[in-house]
């Protein structure tokens, strides 16, 4: 095995383009196709309860949603083949957050279309959004085996095989497929992966032959998908204390991350991912010590410890030489 944590997700999650989307959910690339016959539509789920769709038109007359929903169960019941009908009710269901009928609806549609792998990919994310992993994995290899240019497919196997699984060698080359697939990678690297493992920190770099790498940002980015979160921009060393109570950054001097400047320690409130942050991040030392609950360290790269007051660090001292060396025509 080549890795034992999460550093395998450096060159390849770490994809701009990728980390707009997010967790990919395939709502983009849903096309309703034909195919041949399913069982009864009778046992086909309708939305209640609390995660029922509830979106109505300005003036309270209906659920536009639940209407579409309602004419989609007709359509399928005159014509248990119509499979762009099962695939547009599933996307509905799995847009709801109604991830257990979703699959039963996007199971009726793989059965018309078996080879379909944009159906495959949207019923596998949805086998792991209810924590099947096998099962995800599974449905995104086949997914993988009808079409081998699907990049959501891949994505999602990086995620699937590498986050939850632990199967790094499989993660390792679905990387390597979609970086042949997709090569307009953005230039980020991985700095730090929240204990629990649902969030990223990552940091943007220059493009190639550009100058100002240490002024672009750090950004956290959900593995569950939406948008980005600014956390600082210009700082370095980003990373979350070992029990997720705090979230450590500090700005130092260019080229020295070791002992010289301050390491900024932010309590992270119960239950929250990331501590209390300004829209556009942090932006310098003054903004950073000004907020709320921070406590300041007294050097520039720190490994935290139980709390702020505990952590380890290194004092480098570096002697240069300069030379004068004569040249003669």
């Amino acid at each position: 095995m080549k890795k034992d944590h999460l550093a395998f997700l450096i060159a390849g999650i770490a994809f701009g383009f990728l980390l707009g989307f997010g967790l990919f959910r395939a709502i983009a690339s849903r096309p309703g196709q034909e195919g041949g016959t399913v069982a009864s539509q009778d046992e086909i789920p309708s939305p209640a309860g609390p995660s029922a769709p509830t979106q109505t038109v300005g003036d309270g007359s209906g659920a536009p949603m639940m209407a579409e929903i309602n004419a989609l169960k007709e359509r399928v019941q005159k014509d248990p083949s119509d499979v762009q009908a099962w695939t547009r009710l599933a996307n509905l269901f799995q847009d709801a957050g109604m991830y257990a009928p979703a699959i039963e609806i996007y199971q009726r549609a793989i059965k018309l279309k078996p080879n379909d792998a944009n159906l495959l990919t949207d019923v596998g994310i949805c086998y792991q959004e209810t924590k099947q992993f096998d099962l995800a994995l599974d449905h995104l290899e086949r997914a993988q085996k009808a079409d081998p240019s699907n990049w959501q497919s891949l994505y999602n196997i990086v995620v699937v095989a590498g986050l939850q699984l632990k199967k790094f060698d499989q993660a390792h080359a679905a990387l390597a497929k979609l970086q042949q697939i997709r090569p307009d990678a953005g230039d980020v690297a991985l700095a730090s992966v929240s204990p629990d493992g649902e969030w990223l920190a990552l940091r943007s770099f220059a493009p190639s032959g550009e100058e100002g790498g240490a002024l672009l940002p750090y950004d956290a980015y959900s593995v569950r998908g939406g948008a980005p979160v600014r956390i600082c921009q210009g700082c370095r060393n980003v990373k979350w204390s070992s029990d997720g109570r705090y979230l450590y950054f500090s700005f130092v001097g260019m080229g020295n991350e070791t002992s010289i400047g301050k390491t900024y320690a932010l309590s992270i409130p119960s239950g929250r991912p990331l501590p209390d942050l300004p829209p556009s991040g942090v932006k310098s030392e003054e903004e950073a010590a000004a907020l709320a609950g921070v406590t300041v360290i007294p050097h520039g790269n720190v490994s935290p410890g139980r709390d702020p007051s505990v952590y380890a660090f290194t004092k480098v001292t570096a002697e240069r030489n300069l030379y004068r060396v004569p040249i003669t025509e």
